[in-house]
C-alpha cells in the first residue's frame, strides 16, 4: 500500500476529511491507529504503516544515486551541486510528510 492508498482508506474510514487534499503522513496512520475507535479496513492500514516503517531510505537513496547519477561517483568533485540537492530534497520527504518512492516503482 502506497501513502496515497493509506490516505484513500484513512477517508473511507471517516478518518480524514474526504476533502482533504494532501496526503495522510505516516505519523497521522499511526496517530489515527492509536486512537480507540474501529473503522473499515484498520488492519490494511495497521500493516501498511508497519511495512512503510521498514523501508530503508538511506538504502534506497544509494541505489537511487547510483542509478541516476552513477557518473557522480567517477567525478572527485562536481561542479554541478544539483544533483546531490535533488536527491537529498527527494528523499528527505520520504522520511518526513507525504512522498514514498519504493525501489520497485523507480525501475
Amino acid at each position: 500500500m502506497t501513502i496515497d492508498e493509506m490516505t484513500v482508506v484513512a477517508r473511507a474510514g471517516g478518518r480524514a476529511p474526504a476533502d482533504r487534499k494532501d496526503l495522510v503522513s505516516l505519523d497521522e496512520a499511526e496517530e489515527i491507529l492509536a486512537q480507540s475507535g474501529d473503522f473499515p479496513q484498520r488492519e490494511k492500514l495497521r500493516q501498511s504503516a508497519a511495512r512503510l516503517r521498514q523501508i530503508d531510505v538511506q538504502g534506497l537513496t544509494k541505489q537511487y544515486w547510483d542509478t541516476v547519477y552513477g557518473i557522480y561517483s567517477v567525478i572527485p568533485h562536481p561542479v554541478d551541486p544539483r544533483a546531490q540537492g535533488a536527491t537529498s530534497a527527494l528523499f528527505s520527504r520520504a522520511t518526513r510528510k507525504v512522498t514514498l518512492i519504493s525501489a520497485a516503482a523507480m525501475f
